[in-house]
């Protein structure tokens, strides 16, 4: 396609056909090329979110994250630019103890800084040197703590901040990755709300993104809440509270959806009962049906599929063995990123 060119709608429409549907890393955080920010107060949990969400990520028999479904990532990197790399790593490792899951997978998928690495990427020599090393890695997810080390300036001018968030759209976009940033909110009473105009810095910041969200402190001691604030490809009415333990670790205390509080859910109950429901159905209807009521994404369905007791009725037909005598094997394809850096910087 030529630069600036301008089509009709059915023209757009026919050149995704063959593209699959949107999927999400958690919640409304783009699986796709994206720029996500997590703008929230000092130490209300950010880079504890940000971690244990990363485990989640790689952890291929996890599938969920604080109640809702999640992708299966095979390299996570966290930048974690704010913090000497003992103090980070010392709380990793009490995270990693205290884990329920292959922590030796989980060490092999994620990386983050060393110690030599300057904690503030002041030349464009070193951003270019930051994201090379990113495509050496293969990075599928990029976690940046935070928003302001990424240059020097002041974030509250345009000028500047559209630059930061460009730069980043655009590596977000050669890498073919979604990138989750964490940043600061503008200083207030710990009774106010949190609203997009809160986000630190120009209105670009939070307007060139695809997705905002912000923890806060719940009404009860050592509940935080982490609330949607702006959404741009779902719906921006779910609140998660969890507590963070001991160990660095996230504990779930409900996701309320409308003010509402509902349980946590079960993917394999969610299949089973639908599945029951049909008494045979295909892996398309199956498909279909966790896309539209935004259950899980399409790896997460099939990772689940393997879990149940189905019964091979035909090709990509199949029901619930109720004798629970067999159990059979869906494969599913392989997510793959295509890796290229133009010179953007």
């Amino acid at each position: 396609m030529e630069k600036n060119e301008i089509i009709s709608l059915k023209q757009a429409l026919k050149s995704i056909e063959n593209i699959p549907q949107m999927e999400f890393l958690c919640s409304g955080i783009p699986a796709s090329p994206s720029i996500t920010l997590i703008a929230a107060p000092p130490k209300v949990g950010k880079s504890c979110y940000a971690e244990c969400l990363s485990y989640a990520l790689v952890d291929e028999d996890c599938h969920e994250f604080l109640g809702l479904p999640v992708a299966t990532l095979n390299k996570v990197v966290i930048l974690s630019f704010e913090e000497y790399l003992v103090n980070r790593t010392q709380r990793q490792k009490k995270q990693l103890a205290a884990y329920n899951g292959d922590v030796n997978s989980i060490m092999d998928k994620v990386f983050v800084l060393g110690a030599d690495v300057t904690q503030y990427l002041v030349e464009d020599s070193h951003r270019q040197d930051i994201v090379t090393k990113l495509v050496e890695i293969k990075a599928e997810l990029i976690i940046i703590d935070s928003l302001g080390r990424l240059a020097v300036g002041q974030i509250e001018v345009s000028d500047f901040a559209q630059k930061l968030m460009l730069f980043l759209r655009s590596v977000a976009s050669d890498l073919n990755i979604p990138i989750i940033v964490l940043h600061h909110t503008v200083k207030s009473k710990s009774t106010d709300t949190i609203e997009l105009a809160s986000v630190s810095g120009s209105r670009v910041v939070s307007q060139e993104a695809d997705a905002v969200l912000t923890i806060i402190k719940g009404t009860e001691p050592g509940v935080k809440i982490i609330k949607p604030l702006a959404f741009r490809y779902t719906s921006d009415d779910t609140e998660i509270h969890f507590k963070i333990n001991n160990d660095c670790n996230l504990e779930l205390i409900s996701v309320n959806s409308n003010s509402q509080s509902v349980p946590r859910p079960s993917h394999l109950q969610v299949l089973s009962d639908y599945i029951k429901g049909k008494n045979t159905v295909t892996t398309a209807e199956l498909e279909q049906f966790v896309m539209d009521n935004n259950i899980m994404s399409r790896s997460t369905l099939f990772e689940n599929l393997k879990k149940l007791p189905l019964i091979k009725l035909d090709k990509g037909m199949y029901r619930i063995d109720d004798k629970n005598s067999n159990t059979t094997q869906v494969k599913d394809s392989e997510i793959k990123f295509s890796y290229s850096f133009k010179n953007i910087i």
